[in-house]
C-alpha cells in the first residue's frame, strides 16, 4: 500500500486458507473506498466441497477515450479444484457469469480457476494469454509447470501483452496483463 498508494480489497477463500485480493487505486473508485457499490465480496456455492470458496469483484471507473467515464468490473476469484470436483466449479462459474460481470461492457475475471477456459469463453470472455502472450506456457505447479488453470480473461478490452512470470515463491506462476479500454491503457495482474 505504501509503494502503490493502492488499497487491498479482498475475500476469504478455501476455508480461510487463500485469499482473493485485488490492489485498487481508490481514485478510480469514483467515490469512497470501499463503497458497497464498488466492491462485491462473492460466497461461491459449496457443492460437493471439500472448501468455501469466494471472489471479490470491484468496479473501478477509467476515463475514456471523449473525456466520457469507462467502467470495468475486475473479478478475482479461486475455484474448487479437482476433477471430481467439476459441477461444484461450474456452479461457482454460472455464480460468477450472473454478476456484475457479465452485465459491464468491460470486464476481467482473473484467478486460479482450476479449470479449462470453455466455461468463460463461450459468454464472450476472450483469454488475455491466448490473445496477446505464449498459449504454450504452463502455470501450475511453478517450480515446474504441468496444467495451465491460471487465466486472465477479458470483454470489452483488448489485451496487448501478457506474461507468464518465472517461479517467484508461489505455487502458480502469475500473469501479468497489459489492457486497454478504447484509448486508455490499465494493467492487470493475477
Amino acid at each position: 500500500e505504501h509503494v502503490t498508494g493502492f488499497r487491498a480489497v479482498a475475500a476469504p477463500a478455501a476455508d480461510r486458507q487463500f485469499v482473493n485480493a485485488l490492489l485498487v487505486d481508490p481514485a478510480l473508485l469514483g467515490g469512497e473506498f470501499g463503497a458497497e457499490e464498488k466492491v462485491v465480496r462473492t460466497r461461491l456455492p459449496y457443492g460437493d466441497g471439500p472448501q468455501w470458496r469466494s471472489a471479490i469483484t470491484a468496479t473501478i471507473y477509467l476515463p475514456g477515450p471523449d473525456g466520457d467515464v469507462v467502467p470495468l468490473v475486475i473479478t478475482s476469484a479461486h475455484l474448487q479444484h479437482r476433477e471430481e470436483n467439476t459441477p461444484t466449479r461450474l456452479a461457482q462459474l454460472d455464480v460468477l457469469m450472473a454478476a456484475d460481470i457479465v452485465s459491464s461492457p468491460a470486464a476481467i475475471i482473473a484467478g486460479d480457476l482450476n479449470s479449462e477456459p470453455g466455461h468463460v469463453t463461450s459468454r464472450g470472455f476472450v483469454s488475455g494469454q491466448d490473445a496477446a502472450g505464449d498459449p504454450s506456457l504452463l502455470t501450475f505447479p511453478a517450480w515446474d509447470p504441468e496444467v495451465r488453470i491460471d487465466w486472465i480473461f477479458g470483454r470489452g478490452v483488448t489485451f496487448t501483452e501478457v506474461q507468464v512470470m518465472p517461479d517467484d515463491g508461489s505455487d502458480h506462476r502469475g500473469i501479468l496483463a497489459d489492457i486497454e479500454i478504447g484509448a486508455v491503457e490499465a494493467t492487470a495482474s493475477e
